[in-house]
């Protein structure tokens, strides 16, 4: 707590039942979340994503986009279309 010096242990099970049953049923946040951590691997080489694509990630974000009051979340979108693209471009000689 602010101000305060000790901390305290909060621990809450994880049930299996807790969890969204379908991706479209998880909440929007943990849905825009799930679209950055994609692509961060689809720009590490994809070793984790087997056939997601940048495409399924564009969808997902667009899907959890909400309000997006500032932009932010239009501007990720738009960065994962540029670097789609860019994954055709011949890479630069060293």
């Amino acid at each position: 707590m602010p101000g305060e010096t000790d901390s305290k242990l909060i621990s809450e099970p994880v049930k299996v039942t807790s969890g969204a049953t379908t991706v479209e049923a998880a909440p929007q946040e943990a849905r825009f979340s799930a679209a950055v951590a994609a692509f961060g691997q689809l720009l590490r080489g994809g070793q984790y994503t087997k056939a997601y694509s940048y495409d399924d990630a564009i969808a997902l974000a667009q899907g959890a986009k909400g309000t997006d009051a500032f932009g932010y979340r239009a501007e990720f979108i738009n960065l994962v279309r540029l670097a789609k693209t860019a994954q055709g471009l011949e890479p630069l000689k060293q």
